[in-house]
């Protein structure tokens, strides 16, 4: 089949825009209300975020020498960030055994009818707590939150000393030691609700869902009471009129009793009709809130809910009825800059380019996550596989002794029941499952979770054995199989051994398991976009997701010498390689994104992917977006299109968008397919003209190589370096045969020269329209001296600044310089042992600074220096600088803004402007270039400006605002 669309509306359309919403928001307008779990009343968090004093305890005799002790003299201790990792510090970067952490807390208000509990988000792994001096308890795990009742040892100050062992390590992910998620102090309502489990069922054919939360209450006091419950569904702005009142199920009293110091349960359930919900979906993640109180107390928590449907129908995976084949990613929950403690904003940008490179099932890691990730992908519609943490062949798995991961199950399911992403748990990664010991293991842990959590969801574990009859797998809903090598042969085997069963590729990759650091350069491939080609052939297959969507630090078995394990299609400090584009285009929802420019717009083909390729269902309220682009990189004019809903199999689609670019000075045509949850998951880029001239910011020579640094310039597609000889070719200098080329990187290096001689070279950026080219430069190579680290990062972190490069496999240690930008001042010097990254301490905040690196040999022999790079550290309160806006976009009832994304956004604020109305909207992305506000009619719009919210405050609005008369011929 071959559908043709024509577009007829013009961008006038824009100015008869309205401002009002529909009743149900497009979800790039949502701005969700907090976190998805909310104590909204009844409780008072005060956070104990910040700096705390610590040491190493490298002999374990911190107890013995009384660090636990309010009297303590901690003078001398280092002062450190928490929530933070002592791992992320050169003194301690490679630290494994005990560290304390200790702080002092004034006595909160509280009344007699409240308790106050000393709380802790995570701690890596093994942590003892200790308050003004008595002994709390202990908690093993470093990914679930625990609490301790401190009321009765409350005094006017109060000393907290905590003692963590890093010591647990398992396979390759790193031991991020330290307090990594936040502390605080809560005073809360003696008696409370500790928890509720929401649970839907729709029924497809009557539009009915049938709602029902348990409410778990714990009486802390020392008296037994009795309390009422109610509670309502509502809509994500809590809005009373259109709440559905939950009532008691079979006409039970609401009242319950609760002995002192134990916990009841009572639930609560609702009949919603079509007209009140909508599904959750992975393109319409559409969310609402479960409100649960008692009285007498008034104490109130609100959990963000989905209501969807998922069914395993043999090897079909079926979502609201519809059968999907989807692709995710494993994302290794950490970062060179943050380790394991996990921003918001990074979070945000690495699951915001997830869902750009088609992620929408992913089996995201080998335990549990940051609250604030599962929040994020239910918001922005990612199915989870969510997994324990056991894992390989040396896990104990004997049930006698596995306490611990109990405790694990009974703590991550407690908390993260209520997100509608996770679909599955995971009990295991890769263990020992053929054998009676492993089968008894995972059969005895998915009966516990069935029996004592949650039959809602499918239960699964990641195996790289031979997946036969008689292996575990034949206890999962659905096989797990990883792979890195002979893919389809051990799917086959898989589906041959259960047939009836979905298979769900949980790992794979063809890039092998030597780690040079080549593998963390921006220009690395992979080869795992043919692996999806392989997978698309055997329909049983309902999903992949590769290893890994992200580099990280480790020092397993062959990791690079760098400290890094390079699967990635992002380096460890956020970059984006060539691989990610390739995997981009890879898990593209349609096939053969391709584009050419017209006199009247442009004309744009793609063909609807069948239900035997990967991924593979419905596109529904998808758009495309054409960008024209000129020399500056501005977006001087374009048009977003509303495409209709494409089935799978439909065959091929010709779409001509039409928008005015008479006299438009473009270089580049971008288009773009953008799903209803505004991400651009495919772009295709037409040069109309050669790319704007490149240009040279600084040469490094060494005694056999030069390198270039430039910057990335409009239109090109890649660069080019080489080398000229000074002989004239018909009245030119000729070219030598030596060149080297990029796509991703901001430098190019010719190696294998002489030394003190003269090198002429020229740097060419280019496209299919031809190339244009920088001055030719002439520069002398020096005697004796190594080529400079290949600097990669400088990331302010709080008043410090983390540096990453890759050393050579000579260097020993490397010397950091700091200088003001301004008068070449040098502010800091220090020299590092730590591999590939470098944390320079107590650097001065709000001036522009400069950072450079150089090699150290052990027999003391330097590098040159790399080139600078520029930063500033901005203090707590200092605004960020406004977003740069590039240039409005528009469609029907739509604007789309694009933006240069910051690097540190948590969220982006729009204002509307026109007709005496102001609207401001709250876009909750952080790494996407392209803000779609959908939803407009009636209203003309004049004014348009954009603000950026990022850990240090939120900015002014960009004086930048377009309006009609700025947009001129993008119209």
């Amino acid at each position: 089949m071959s559908s043709s669309l024509s577009t007829r509306s013009k961008y006038w359309a824009l100015f008869s825009l309205s401002l009002m919403y529909f009743s149900c928001l497009t979800h790039a307008e949502f701005i969700v209300d907090g976190p998805g779990h909310q104590v909204t009343d009844g409780r008072t968090t005060i956070s104990l975020n910040g700096q705390w004093k610590f040491a190493t305890d490298v002999k374990n005799n911190g107890v013995s020498l009384g660090f636990k002790n309010e009297k303590f003299n901690d003078k001398k201790w280092d002062t450190i960030d928490v929530p933070g990792s002592w791992s992320l510090y050169d003194n301690y970067a490679n630290y494994v055994g005990d560290a304390w952490y200790r702080r002092t807390v004034n006595k909160p208000s509280y009344t007699d009818d409240e308790r106050v509990l000393l709380r802790f988000e995570a701690a890596y792994y093994d942590t003892d707590v200790w308050f003004n001096g008595h002994f709390l308890g202990n908690h093993k795990g470093g990914y679930t939150p625990f609490e301790f009742d401190v009321t009765e040892l409350l005094q006017q100050t109060n000393t907290i000393a905590v003692r963590n062992d890093n010591t647990y390590s398992v396979g390759a992910w790193y031991y991020w030691g330290g307090l990594t998620r936040d502390v605080s102090l809560i005073v809360d309502s003696a008696v409370r609700i500790v928890r509720q489990k929401f649970v839907a069922e729709p029924d497809l054919i009557s539009g009915q869902a049938h709602i029902k939360t348990e409410v778990t209450i714990e009486n802390m006091s020392k008296t037994d009471r009795t309390v009422q419950i109610s509670g309502d569904f509502s809509d994500l702005n809590d809005n009373r009129a259109t709440a559905v009142p939950f009532t008691t199920q079979f006409d039970q009293s609401n009242s319950i009793d609760i002995p002192a110091g134990q916990t009841r349960s009572l639930s609560l359930s609702a009949t919603l009709n079509a007209s009140q919900y909508k599904l959750w979906h992975f393109d319409h993640p559409n969310l609402y809130r479960s409100n649960v109180q008692i009285s007498p107390g008034n104490y109130r928590v609100s959990d963000r809910v989905g209501i969807r449907k998922i069914e395993l129908r043999g090897t079909d995976f079926v979502l609201n009825g519809e059968k999907v084949r989807l692709n995710g990613y494993n994302r290794v929950s950490d970062d060179r800059a943050h380790g394991s403690v996990e921003p918001l904003h990074v979070i945000r940008r690495d699951m915001d380019r997830m869902k750009a490179a088609g992620a929408n099932l992913s089996r995201i890691m080998h335990y549990g996550q940051h609250p604030a990730l599962l929040d994020y992908a239910d918001e922005k519609g990612m199915l989870l596989t969510v997994e324990v943490p056991v894992w390989g062949k040396k896990a104990d798995l004997s049930i006698a002794s596995n306490a611990q991961v109990y405790k694990d199950i009974d703590e991550l399911l407690q908390r993260d029941w209520n997100h509608a992403s996770i679909f599955a748990w995971s009990v295991a990664n890769e263990i020992k499952s053929s054998n009676d010991t492993g089968r008894t293991f995972v059969r005895t842990m998915m009966d516990y979770i069935r029996n004592q959590h949650d039959t809602t969801r499918f239960l699964t574990f990641s195996t790289n054995n031979d997946v036969v009859p008689a292996e575990a797998s034949q206890y999962t809903d659905f096989v797990s199989r990883n792979s890195y090598q002979n893919f389809e042969k051990k799917s086959l085997q898989s589906h041959k051994s259960f047939p009836n069963k979905p298979v769900f590729i949980s790992e794979y990759s063809p890039d092998g398991f030597v780690y040079p650091t080549s593998r963390e350069r921006l220009n690395h491939t992979t080869g795992a976009d043919g692996i999806i080609k392989k997978y698309q052939k055997q329909p049983w297959v309902m999903g992949t997701s590769v290893w890994a969507y992200n580099d990280y630090r480790s020092t397993y078995r062959g990791t690079s010498t760098n400290g890094f394990r390079g699967w990635g299609l992002q380096n460890a400090w956020g970059d984006l390689k060539n691989a990610y584009f390739q995997m981009q285009k890879a898990m593209s929802a349609v096939q053969g994104l391709t584009a050419v420019s017209t006199d009247t717009g442009t004309q744009v083909t793609f063909n609807a992917k069948s239900l035997e390729e990967l991924p593979a269902f419905a596109l529904k309220g998808y758009k495309i977006v054409v960008q024209g682009i000129d020399k500056k990189g501005q977006v001087v004019g374009g048009k977003v299109e509303n495409l209709q809903d494409i089935i799978p199999g439909s065959g091929q689609y010709n779409i001509n968008i039409q928008w005015h670019k008479n006299g438009l000075n473009l270089v580049t045509e971008r288009v773009s397919l953008l799903t209803p949850t505004g991400y651009e998951v495919d772009v295709t880029r037409v040069p109309v003209a050669k790319p704007s001239t490149p240009y040279v910011r600084q040469i490094i020579a060494s005694s056999n190589s030069i390198r270039v640094i430039f910057d990335h310039v409009s239109g090109a597609n890649q660069y080019e370096l080489s080398l000229i000889d000074g002989n004239l070719l018909d009245g030119k200098l000729k070219e030598s045969t030596v060149h080297v080329t990029t796509k991703q990187e901001t430098f190019l290096e010719i190696s294998g020269l002489k030394p003190n001689q003269p090198y002429t070279f020229r740097l060419k950026a280019t496209n299919s329209v031809g190339a244009t080219q920088s001055k030719i430069t002439t520069h002398t190579l020096v005697t004796k001296t190594e080529m400079a680290p290949i600097i990669q990062a400088a990331i302010p972190v709080s008043n410090d600044l983390m540096v990453g490069f890759i050393g050579g496999e000579l260097q020993t240690s490397w010397d950091i310089e700091v200088a003001s930008a301004s008068d070449e001042h040098i502010i800091k010097r220090q020299n590092t042992t730590v591999k590939g990254a470098s944390r320079v301490r107590g650097l001065p905040t709000n001036i522009k600074q400069k950072v450079r690196v150089r090699g150290v040999s052990e027999s003391g022999d330097k590098t040159v220096w790399s080139q600078w790079l520029y930063f500033t550290i901005a203090d707590k309160n200092t605004k960020p600088q406004p977003p740069e806006l590039k240039g409005v976009l528009a469609g029907e009832n739509a604007v789309a803004l694009v933006i240069s994304p910051h690097p540190q956004a948590e969220y982006y604020t729009v204002k509307l402007e026109g007709n005496d109305h102001e609207v401001i909207k709250k876009l909750k992305f952080s790494a996407v270039d392209l803000l779609l506000i959908d939803g407009l009619v009636d209203t003309k719009i004049d004014k348009i400006s954009i603000s950026v919210t990022t850990p240090t405050g939120t900015s002014d609005f960009a004086p930048t605002s377009w309006g009609p008369t700025s947009w001129g011929q993008s119209r």
